[in-house]
């Protein structure tokens, strides 16, 4: 009997919780909609525990989407590269960057100041430079992002000779395979918030 009223006591605190966001228990229809208009769908914001109705829940500055989004994306490195600083699936081999513990979470204020990759720049500041906080080296040109007067453009090397050059000098990676994982961006989330001229940095 407790068990039963234990059951329905969630189901009423989560139904209430659905409601208090202006969202329907009992409808779906409005699952996938994201009326803030910050890349989260409805039921990632009840995941994530966001607002459905305000694009920086935790007012740290940055979007909602942007910090859910590389919560689950992480750059990938070479297995054994300089850059590859934790094993992220536990095979025995570095693969990433980042704490694979580290969460970038839009409901906590304080993780705007945390510097999670190895380069200079703090959450806050990767957004609005528009680079990867996942990937010291977002555009894979040999600089850190931080020391990189143009960190999403790979300069001072053209595409082509990037592709044909050695080994980064410290991850170790190929140019070909920067090429594919130095963007750490994806193009359809560059292309949502219009990295990088949408964003000034305050101050």
């Amino acid at each position: 009997m407790n068990g039963i009223k234990a059951v329905m006591l969630a189901c009423v605190v989560g139904f209430s919780t659905l409601s208090a966001q202006g969202l329907d228990p009992f409808s779906g229809d409005d699952s996938n909609k994201d009326p803030d208009g910050d890349g989260l769908t409805n039921i990632m914001e009840y995941v994530y525990s966001t607002d459905p109705y305000d694009v920086d829940t935790d007012n740290d500055g940055i979007d909602d989407g942007w910090e859910a989004y590389f919560d689950r994306n992480r750059a990938v490195f070479d297995p054994g590269s300089a850059m590859a600083r934790f094993d992220s699936d536990g095979d025995g081999l570095n693969d990433v960057n980042v704490d694979p513990e580290y969460k970038f979470d839009p409901a906590n204020e304080a993780d705007e100041l945390d510097f999670p990759d190895s380069d200079g720049w703090n959450n806050l500041r990767e957004y609005y430079e528009g680079t990867d906080p996942t990937n010291p080296d977002t555009d894979g040109d040999f600089r850190d992002d931080d020391l990189d007067p143009e960190p999403l453009i790979p300069n001072p090397y053209k595409d082509n000779e990037i592709a044909n050059c050695g080994p980064h000098p410290v991850s170790g990676q190929s140019g070909a395979v920067r090429m594919i994982q130095g963007e750490g961006l994806s193009p359809a989330l560059a292309a949502y918030w219009d990295i990088p001229t949408s964003r000034t940095m305050p101050g």
